[in-house]
């Protein structure tokens, strides 16, 4: 009672002090707020007894974001990529994931290309402003082609930048500033049904130096201008971008190569991590999530059996759903198992299985491997995978790992 008692008195009293901040004066602690601010004072706020780089007013202060889950990409420092060895992976025309042009290669990230095999993606360490950080590498492999590295953002996490500011940021760097002068960044508006989005956000890619047109029903929400991105990691901001597009129900982020007749050559890489588009004027520091909770955010979309540093369809032996009955009449049989999935999904997945020797579409059974999945009862949750064995035996048995997909 006495410490409600002591929070009243207190209000009351900060409600009759008449405003009066000195000029440059200091806030060292909450004791220096004998005054309310007018709101044309300026403020310029201190980390550790460094400035940082924004003056703001106490109009704006709101702008100054420190809650959590503010970044509505997922995955923004590119440390997961589940179809591939998660922490190491790469992809090129030769792997499980290709690169072709409207896939999804890192989780939640997609390339988009004018063409296929024109960029090879990998994971990289000791990269960014810190140089601690995971990020993507974009390795040129067909030159004087325009690409694009783009998250689309499902609607229920929209809400808080549709219809308001946006921020987006992002830490790049290149291997050639000659070859690779023209480096871009974008934030998309999805203005059909929500969801349903045509996922190849690129109509034509255009001549150099030309921004590229966007698919029937994807409108830009800023100009994107030349970032001169160099060949030491730096942070590129662009602030207060309204979202408003009507009908908005769906958001996207983009960076991109824009140079086709300076000749990117094979080799030449665009480098990319700490990616964040967040509401408001400003942009803030990157937010670090909690390595299990990007993982639970990425497995919405896509998860896996297979241990995280497997690429899906390695014969690992490793990750399996497997039931074994034995002592039963020796007949031919079919078995069904049920699997429950670890995280719920965005929708009803497309369920690929893959066999002990890592055939896809395929179980393993007591004849062996290479024999036929049926999936079925398939829900956000969970689905059956049923086998027939083709021969008589006195064992019962059923072996299978799998990915589960629900993109946009």
């Amino acid at each position: 009672m006495k410490k409600l008692k002591f929070l009243l008195i207190f209000l009351l009293a900060l409600a009759f002090v008449s405003p009066s901040f000195a000029a440059n004066s200091t806030i060292t602690n909450l004791t220096d707020l004998s005054a309310v601010p007018d709101s044309d004072d300026e403020f310029v706020m201190w980390d550790n007894s460094t400035a940082l780089t924004k003056k703001v007013s106490y109009s704006n202060l709101a702008d100054i974001r420190v809650d959590i889950a503010k970044n509505v990409l997922i995955n923004g420092g590119m440390a997961i990529a589940q179809r591939g060895a998660s922490g190491s992976a790469s992809f090129t025309d030769g792997t499980n994931t290709v690169n072709s042009d409207d896939t999804v290669i890192f989780d939640r990230w997609w390339i988009f290309s004018d063409g296929n095999n024109i960029v090879d993606i990998s994971q990289q360490s000791g990269g960014g402003t810190s140089g601690n950080e995971i990020f993507a590498r974009l390795d040129i492999e067909t030159a004087q082609k325009k690409f694009a590295w783009c998250q689309i953002v499902e609607n229920a996490n929209t809400k808080s930048i549709v219809g308001s500011t946006a921020s987006v940021s992002a830490e790049i760097k290149v291997t050639n500033t000659t070859r690779l002068s023209d480096i871009r960044m974008v934030v998309l508006s999805w203005s059909s049904t929500a969801d349903s989005v045509t996922s190849d956000l690129v109509s034509a890619w255009a001549a150099e130096g030309t921004v590229f047109t966007p698919a029937a029903n994807w409108t830009a929400e800023n100009t994107a201008a030349n970032l001169s991105v160099t060949t030491s990691w730096v942070k590129y901001e662009i602030e207060n971008i309204s979202i408003d597009t009507a009908s908005t129900t769906n958001v996207a982020a983009c960076i991109y190569q824009n140079n086709v007749a300076t000749a990117s050559a094979t080799g030449d890489f665009l480098e990319i991590t700490n990616f964040q588009l967040e509401p408001g004027a400003v942009s803030t520091d990157f937010e670090y999530r909690d390595t299990g909770h990007s993982l639970a955010l990425s497995q919405r979309y896509y998860q896996k059996s297979f241990v995280q540093t497997t690429v899906p369809g390695t014969a690992s032996g490793v990750g399996v759903a497997r039931l074994d009955i034995s002592a039963v009449a020796s007949a031919d049989h079919t078995v069904k198992i049920s699997t429950k999935l670890p995280t719920t999904m965005r929708g009803i997945p497309t369920i690929t299985t893959y066999d002990a020797a890592g055939n896809s579409g395929k179980v393993s059974m007591v004849a062996g491997d290479n024999l036929t999945a049926t999936v079925t009862n398939e829900s956000e949750g969970s689905f059956v995978v049923a086998g027939t064995n083709g021969a008589a035996a006195t064992t019962r048995s059923i072996t299978f790992s799998f990915t589960a997909e629900s993109e946009l």
